[in-house]
Parts: structure tokens; C-alpha cells; sequence
């Protein structure tokens, strides 16, 4: 059979490649919801008006029942993070009245071997890498001149135990990162050290940690603030007045600022066995600092609180020239300095990851 040959003319051939182009895109036009085609689909087409925008507003303060807890920190340096954190709400610090009496400042020998001997001992039972050994010795700054067995000429040891304190008032909480970046702003106080590989430092210029104590600023920079605060820094038996009150009976003291009992869960402090932290680390270690007033139950009678354990304070001292004195534990020390009446003196100390403070002033 012969073969019947078909031929098309050059405008047909155009009018077919027409229709078939059209119906391609015409395809992809209504299947563009399910999958895209390079010719119909560009970064011109997409939508860009339903896109969230980052704003960071400055929060209002609030109180620390309705702060949610600081997330565990996985911070890069500021020069690499690629987002802008969420804040959170800073705390509102109060001033609390402590009212003038003569009251018991320091320990008995009594009061070392029942309390701060049997803490420390807790360490040794838990083969602590780092308390390695209990000697009353090292409490003997609690002491009278009279009393202390291997004097340190550089302490100014107590002369009485028995000191009449007047009224003051004294910060509910640790002075924040948000509060001291209040007095940087506006000029009062200088920055804290942020120079360091440790992610710790980086904790100030986050706004994740505006309710975490301030840390890394040295005692100077500590009266800087509270000058600004309209305040000053408390004297060492300023503070133990205050941590140490007895609401039922006012010239006697608490062992603890909730009272005389012990427990290991009533603080942020290192428990024995549990990890330590150093300046050199270059990722988080050990604990963590909280917010200020997140551990309900580190409160003295008046509301103070974290004065047992959180961040050691800075307090003013008479000790010898270069020497200074801490009170309270902290998230890396451990529990036996979170005791009222313990004192951590040391020279030539600048700033610290744990070492942060409070004010006080004379009138409200």
C-alpha cells in the first residue's frame, strides 16, 4: 500500500507550538500551589508581606513571679549571633527596712563545729575534686581577736560580737544586668568586664539574661552603681544583719536566712560532688547562676533574698589595704558559705563570673 505523506505548512506549524506553550503555563499556573516550575516560579513572585519582622521594645519591670526561669545559655559572641534575642521583663529591686537593735555578729566556736565543720565534712563523705579538707581554721575570721587561733594580720577580726546597727535599707534582690546597663546608659558606671572567652561574659549584652545578678565588675564598680541607685554598699555587718534576721526575736540571729535548718535544696550553691566551673572554660560548666529572687526559698524573714547562695556579694570591710570580703556562697561555691555569719576574705580580687552585689542606704 502507498504511503500517504502528510505536510503542514509553516503557519500551522507556529499557530501548534503556540497553543502547546500556552497550555503549559497554563498548567503550571494552577498547579503552582504543589510544585513549581522554573519558568512560571521567581523570587519575584514570592510573598514577602506575611513575613514576621524582628522589633525589640524596652520592657516594663515586673516582679519575679512573673519572670519565666533563664533558659539553659548556648550563647555565641555577640559578633556572631545572626538574630536579635527575645528579652525579658526586668525585675523591679526593692528597698527593704532593717530596723536598728545590737545584735550577735560572727559565730561562737560553738556555732563553727556544729554547723560550718559538719557542712564542709558533707564534701569530703562526696570525695569533692575540690573541698578537700575541713579546718576550723578557715572560719576563724567569725571569731574574736581574742579567740582566733592562727591570726591573719591583714583581718580586722571582731572586737565584740555584740554591735548595735542602725536602720537601713537594704536591695530585696542582686542588683541585674538590666539595672546596671540603667546606670552604663546614663553614664554612672563603667562597662563589665567582657573581655574573655568564657561564654559568661557574654551574659550582660544579651537581653535573654537582663533579670540574671550583674557579675564581672569589681568592688569599685559595685559603689559606682549604688552611688547611682542612690545608695551605698553594705558594711559586712550591714549584710549578716540583714541575712542573719530573726523576726521573733530581733537581737538574736538565723544560722541561715530562712532559719537555723539545713538543707541542700534551699539555695543555688554547688552541692558536694557537683561539678565546678573555672574562668578558663570556653563552654558552660558546672551550675548556673538564676534570676534574682527565683529560688523562693533563700528569703530571710523580711524578704530579702539570695543571700545565702546565687552570687557572693560585695561588702565594705576595714581589712587590711588590697584585701577585700564576700558574703554569701554562690552557684559554684559551696554550702558552707552560704552560712549568715561566714566571710570570704581575699586579696587582690577584681571581678568574677560569681561574685556580684547589693545596695543599702541610710534613709527611704
Amino acid at each position: 500500500m502507498p504511503r500517504t505523506r502528510i505536510s503542514l505548512s509553516l503557519p500551522l506549524i507556529g499557530f501548534i507550538l503556540i497553543m502547546l506553550l500556552a497550555g503549559i503555563v497554563l498548567v503550571g499556573t494552577a498547579l503552582s500551589p504543589f510544585i513549581c516550575f522554573p519558568i512560571v516560579c521567581s523570587s519575584s513572585s514570592v510573598d514577602t508581606t506575611s513575613r514576621p519582622t524582628l522589633a525589640v521594645t524596652l520592657p516594663t519591670q515586673t516582679t519575679p513571679a512573673q519572670v519565666s526561669q533563664n533558659p539553659t545559655p548556648t550563647l555565641a559572641r555577640s559578633s556572631e549571633r545572626t538574630s536579635v534575642p527575645t528579652p525579658v521583663k526586668p525585675v523591679n529591686n526593692e528597698w527593704v527596712k532593717i530596723t536598728a537593735n545590737t545584735v550577735f555578729i560572727g559565730s561562737s566556736r560553738e556555732d563553727i563545729d556544729n554547723s560550718a565543720l559538719r557542712m564542709c565534712e558533707d564534701y569530703l563523705l562526696e570525695n569533692d575534686k575540690i573541698v578537700t579538707s575541713c579546718d576550723s581554721a578557715q572560719f576563724e575570721d567569725e571569731l574574736l581577736n581574742d579567740e582566733v587561733k592562727k591570726p591573719e594580720s591583714e583581718y580586722a577580726y571582731y572586737a565584740d560580737h555584740f554591735q548595735f546597727v542602725s536602720d537601713f535599707y537594704i536591695n530585696k534582690y542582686e542588683v541585674t544586668n538590666y539595672q546596671y546597663a540603667q546606670c552604663l546608659n546614663a553614664g554612672a558606671c563603667s562597662a563589665p568586664n567582657m573581655a574573655g572567652d568564657n561564654p559568661r561574659h557574654f551574659y550582660f549584652s544579651d537581653q535573654r539574661f537582663y533579670n540574671l545578678p550583674v557579675v564581672y565588675v569589681s568592688i569599685q564598680q559595685a559603689r559606682e552603681y549604688c552611688r547611682y541607685a542612690g545608695g551605698r554598699l553594705p558594711r559586712s555587718e550591714e549584710w549578716e544583719k540583714a541575712a542573719a534576721f530573726n523576726l521573733a526575736n530581733p537581737s538574736t540571729k538565723n544560722l541561715f536566712p530562712w532559719g537555723n535548718n539545713f538543707q541542700r535544696n534551699l539555695s543555688n550553691w554547688r552541692l558536694p560532688g557537683q561539678s565546678f566551673a573555672l574562668e578558663t572554660d570556653t563552654e558552660i560548666q558546672g551550675n548556673l547562676a538564676k534570676d534574682v529572687g527565683s529560688t523562693p526559698s533563700d528569703i530571710n524573714a523580711l524578704g530579702v533574698m539570695d543571700m545565702a547562695g546565687n552570687v557572693a556579694e560585695w561588702v565594705e570591710s576595714s581589712h587590711a589595704s588590697g584585701w577585700v570580703e564576700l558574703r554569701g556562697s554562690s552557684w559554684n561555691m559551696p554550702t558552707y558559705l552560704g552560712r549568715t555569719a561566714n566571710r570570704l576574705i581575699r586579696p587582690n580580687l577584681t571581678n568574677y563570673f560569681d561574685i556580684g552585689f547589693r545596695c543599702v542606704k541610710d534613709k527611704p
